[in-house]
């Protein structure tokens, strides 16, 4: 497919055009083994309320700048599964790879004594998850048991900074199944992500819950 983007802000504007595609391919090497692989590429524009070409004060040493020069981003996601599964063990290694070029993400510079706050298009956002599954069935098939856990790798290059965050994370889950009730229970660590200059941290997280199954129809 295809995108067409068209920008247009007081005395500026452009049109571009990007190529979208998608790509799925699979392997199934017998009843239980197989590999996967996703492939796209996608444009994202850049916020409208961005391009102004205005100057907001936030306090007496900040401003917040308008850019009427952004341009759009584009996107590149990569997705490779290998699974396996024959009962009691259900498995899959997952990596996944999203590369956005020129991403729009904020600057901070001084000027005439004052921090300016402006979207630019930095260089790139590289991000590497890879994440490891196993669960199995004990109990006739009744309860399930699993661990997840892996490596989310994230490097931003930005224009005037070069920053890597590399951030580990396990979980875990139990559920059992009994007439039409499925009590269950999750627990996993943190998930750091990065973005430009800012770190966003997820705290840790624990559910408990019960599921009750209604007769079809």
């Amino acid at each position: 497919g295809g995108t067409q983007v068209h920008t247009a802000q007081e005395d500026y504007q452009s049109d571009d055009l990007h190529f979208t595609p998608t790509v799925r391919l699979g392997y199934q090497f017998n009843n239980s083994f197989q590999i996967r692989y996703n492939g796209r590429i996608t444009t994202q524009s850049p916020p409208l309320g961005e391009m102004n070409e205005i100057e907001l004060a936030i306090d007496s040493l900040q401003s917040r700048r308008g850019n009427p020069l952004l341009n759009p981003s584009t996107y590149f996601n990569n997705m490779l599964t290998v699974s396996y599964e024959k009962r009691p063990i259900n498995a899959n290694l997952q990596i996944v790879d999203n590369y956005y070029s020129r991403p729009v993400g904020e600057s901070i510079f001084e000027e005439n004594g004052k921090f300016i706050h402006m979207m630019e298009n930095q260089k790139n956002l590289h991000q590497i998850t890879t994440t490891a599954y196993v669960k199995t069935s004990i109990m006739n098939g009744n309860m399930n048991i699993y661990v997840r856990g892996g490596l989310n790798r994230l490097k931003s290059k930005g224009n005037t900074y070069n920053h890597t965050l590399n951030n580990w994370f396990i979980s875990s889950g139990i559920d059992y199944t009994w007439k039409k009730w499925n009590p269950f229970w999750d627990i996993g660590t943190r998930r750091n992500s990065l973005s430009g200059e800012t770190v966003s941290n997820a705290g840790q997280s624990t559910t408990l819950g019960l599921r009750y199954r209604l007769n079809n129809g």
